[in-house]
């Protein structure tokens, strides 16, 4: 056996250069084996692996006539009790085990996966052993059972960071820090080359999408504040239409998504100037994007689920972040209190109070909301205002127990007063609209040798929206009156959440997750609409039990599916929402996947348009006379990856029923429900090396509706905002610290815009170019970017945001366009 081993080692030096059989050039008498290897990896840029104390108690002789390093290892195996192995690239010298018989028992394998430079935990890192395969914790902690023995060959793979390939050894606690160069290991030294970043990975799961925030930086835009932009990139997330207030994944309307930052939810995903995201993105360490399916743990939506994790470990110092871009300056500081308490601090604030020329904007004197005529420029610019903060303390009792207390507070206005003159009238619209939005939580988490695991969480969220609309018809014949369209939409939206989830391993393959919790919510609204006054406090409480399993039912076919149950004092009833996923490996390149779901929303919003077709959305909660919202959602889909090209194709299907919309004429209000049909199909395909990464998405859809308040059922017909085709490409191009980017997004097939400009078919249509570069001064990171927005100046329009009033029997709509050209530019400096 040893004489085979060694015949194999040699072999494969052999294969791997003709540098191996060069004389050595080290003196290797009397030296310790792991000074010695030090020295070969140093001289030989070799990949070796060995434990580090073993090695030390080892001092090599005899080995004088060895001229070449096969010549030395072929020694080394002979006349010490070591053994060699390969995997890769990587050689490990680990020591022999004397022959005994083989006992079948479980070898439990813990540690922690976290970045290197700010040692926070990372969640969702796939570590493998053998043929079973795992995922790290919020806090990224892991247990990995295994009956390949004490000493075990781990692959950690994580999103944007190295993989690595190393060792575990039973009852030993694994520290892994991903960085991009060589790390130590509790015992065990590592060297391996540096591999490739990458950016997103498409198909993981189904449905689903997980990002790299530090890519951000290198696509067009504001820097790190484009988070968002980066998401509407990826393939089955709307960016035609540059929606001002919501997000649209797979059809999903405003209201209808959930995004969650540090355990609490957050109810924009961007402020009003749409281009700069809600959540700091210097506080941002992981994004994860549910499209369709997910498990039970999540739920109370039926749109799509954005999860953002923050920093969740001590840094190893103190420091400081300091950025700023067109608009805003941002700063960031992580201030260790000691080797187990730290406390993060992160505040923005606007820069420039006017946001775009009014010139980018008409007002469009019509006869009725389908058909324009005349153009008049707006002489006003908007103002807008932009104003958050976030604290965080951590505290970490040990390796296994953290607590942490995570707020937010933000505030973003936009306020236009015009005053607009011709030959015949007069116009004078003042508008002002603002979000204020509120957020804690508290979390707890800990974590066993056995490999359980449990969290709790408590939360607060809060936001308050508020619309004000004031115009003034004036016919500059004075024999004629003025005319007046005032109205006030006020809202506020308070949410309290508990909830208790833990995990534990059934076998080596198989775990079972379990939760459950509580959530409180109140809207307190008030319109005004001239002297018509209208108001609601409405309180709703939810309860909820959950169960996730996750099975191997064979070596390459996964399930994992479970349930949840609702019970809601606003419905009065117990609801059941079953979920299923599957996944079948054909190899380690493809892969074919599925998932089927049931959701449910009991606190959504709901669609008020008036006469003239001005449409807001307010908060409502399901009760007897509001049913709540259900949704059933298909996915099917396939991905192949290797080294650099990644495809993925998906298959998606989402219907929603009890969709509430409602009319108001005057002091009354027509409503109806409706159900929503939305299927389609996406597909991505990506290049990855270490220099240039470029993807291209395509998504098609159709998206139809039906009235279902009648006796018969109406068909399903085109809804408004149909939007047949949408294509996203990006690119970007590394020369060491200097980056170049590009992006174009081009959608088709807007129902809506025909209806609203002219009957024409409007498309949309924007290239963004970038350039960034990286460099140290006295030490200090800086990071420079400048792009050009939009830089072909094309007159897009938005998707939503438009205002319109009466006149007499006319109407005087307020479309607000979509960027237009803008440089924009961003510097960072880390201290």
């Amino acid at each position: 056996m040893r004489r085979c081993r060694i015949v194999c080692l040699l072999t494969c030096l052999f294969c791997w250069g003709a540098s191996w059989g060069q004389k050595i050039e080290i003196n290797k008498y009397n030296k310790q084996l792991n000074v010695l290897l030090n020295e070969i990896i140093e001289e030989h840029d070799l990949l070796l692996s060995y434990d580090e104390q073993f090695m030390s108690s080892i001092r090599l002789k005899g080995a004088e006539d060895c001229e070449s390093v096969a010549d030395l290892f072929s020694h080394i195996v002979q006349h010490y009790p070591i053994t060699i192995d390969t995997i890769g690239n990587n050689i490990i010298f680990k020591k022999r085990e004397k022959l005994r018989k083989p006992i079948v028992r479980n070898y439990i394998f813990e540690g922690r996966v976290f970045d290197s430079n700010t040692n926070a935990g990372l969640p969702n890192a796939l570590i493998t052993v053998g043929d079973y395969t795992t995922y790290s914790s919020s806090t990224g902690h892991f247990t990995v059972k295994s009956k390949l023995g004490k000493q075990v060959a781990v692959v950690v793979r994580h999103l944007g960071y190295d993989g690595l390939d190393t060792l575990a050894i039973e009852s030993q606690f694994m520290n892994i820090p991903l960085r991009y160069q060589a790390i130590s290991l509790s015992g065990i030294t590592v060297d391996r080359r540096r591999s490739l970043t990458h950016n997103a990975h498409v198909g993981s799961k189904p449905g689903a999408i997980k990002l790299n925030p530090a890519f951000i930086k290198k696509l067009p835009g504001y820097g790190e504040s484009s988070i968002y932009n980066f998401l509407r990139l990826m393939p089955g997330v709307l960016a035609t239409g540059e929606n001002s207030n919501d997000m649209s994944i797979r059809g999903s309307v405003e209201g209808q998504n959930v995004y969650v930052f540090d355990n609490y939810r957050v109810y924009n995903p961007w402020y009003k100037l749409n281009e700069i995201g809600t959540i700091n993105p210097l506080l941002v360490k992981d994004i994860e994007v549910y499209k369709s399916g997910y498990d039970a743990s999540k739920g109370e939506n039926v749109g799509g689920f954005v999860e953002l994790t923050g920093q969740n470990a001590i840094p190893e110092k103190t420091s400081l972040d300091m950025y700023v871009n067109n608009f805003l300056a941002n700063v960031k500081s992580e201030i260790v209190l000691s080797d187990k308490t730290a406390l993060i601090i992160a505040a923005r604030n606007n820069l420039k109070q006017t946001i775009q020329k009014s010139s980018d904007s008409n007002y469009t004197y019509a006869e009725s909301p389908r058909s324009g005529q005349d153009l008049y420029d707006i002489n006003a610019e908007p103002d807008y205002t932009l104003k958050d903060g976030n604290i965080k303390l951590i505290h970490q009792y040990d390796e296994n127990r953290a607590v942490s207390f995570s707020s937010f507070l933000s505030y973003d206005e936009i306020v236009l007063n015009d005053y607009t003159t011709t030959a015949d009238f007069a116009i004078t619209n003042n508008q002002k609209r603002y979000n204020f939005q509120r957020a804690a939580s508290l979390d707890y988490y800990w974590h066993k040798e056995s490999g359980a695991r449990g969290e709790f969480i408590a939360s607060y969220s809060s936001i308050k929206s508020y619309n004000k609309m004031a115009a003034i018809y004036s016919p500059l014949n004075v024999l004629l009156d003025s005319e007046h369209n005032n109205s006030t939409d006020n809202s506020r939206l308070e949410e309290f959440r508990a909830e208790y989830k833990h995990q534990i391993s059934l076998s080596k393959s198989n775990s079972l997750e379990y939760g459950l919790g509580a959530t409180t919510s109140n809207i307190v609204g008030e319109r005004v609409v001239d002297t018509t006054r209208a108001a609601e406090d409405l309180w709703h409480h939810l309860g909820y039990l959950y169960g996730n399993v996750k099975w191997n039912v064979l070596p390459n076919l996964v399930f994992s599916g479970g349930g949840r149950i609702d019970y809601s004092t606003g419905t009065e009833k117990i609801t059941l929402e079953p979920r299923a996923q599957l996944n079948y490996y054909m190899n380690d390149r493809w892969k074919l996947y599925g998932s089927f779901g049931v959701f449910r929303q009991f606190t959504y919003k709901s669609n008020y348009s008036d006469y003239y077709g001005n449409t807001s959305f307010r908060w409502v909660r399901a009760g007897r006379d509001t049913p709540h919202l259900i949704s059933q959602k298909a996915c099917l889909g396939v991905r192949y990856n290797n080294e650099k090209w990644m495809f993925s194709t998906e298959l998606f299907n989402n219907g929603i029923r009890n969709k509430v919309s409602n009319i108001i004429k005057g002091q009354g209000m027509y409503s109806w429900k409706e159900d929503w049909r939305y299927w389609g199909a996406d597909a991505l395909v990506k290049y990855d090396d270490q220099r240039l990464t470029s993807w291209i998405a395509y998504t098609f859809s159709d998206f139809k509706l039906r009235n279902t308040n009648y006796s018969m059922k109406e068909r399903y017909r085109t809804s408004d905002f149909n939007m047949k085709h949408e294509v996203k490409w990006a690119a970007t191009y590394n020369l060491n610290k200097f980056n170049i980017s590009a992006s174009y997004v081009y959608g088709y097939g807007f129902k809506f815009w025909r209806y609203h400009y002219n009957g024409s078919d409007k498309f949309y249509s924007r290239l963004d170019l970038g350039a960034f570069y990286d460099l140290e001064l006295s030490g200090n990171h800086v990071e420079v970017g400048v792009s050009l927005l939009n830089i072909l100046d094309n007159k897009n329009r938005k998707m939503d945001e438009f205002t319109r009033f009466g006149i007499g029997d006319a109407v005087i709509s307020y479309p607000v366009s979509g960027l237009r050209f803008t440089p924009a530019f961003f510097i960072k400096i880390s201290l």
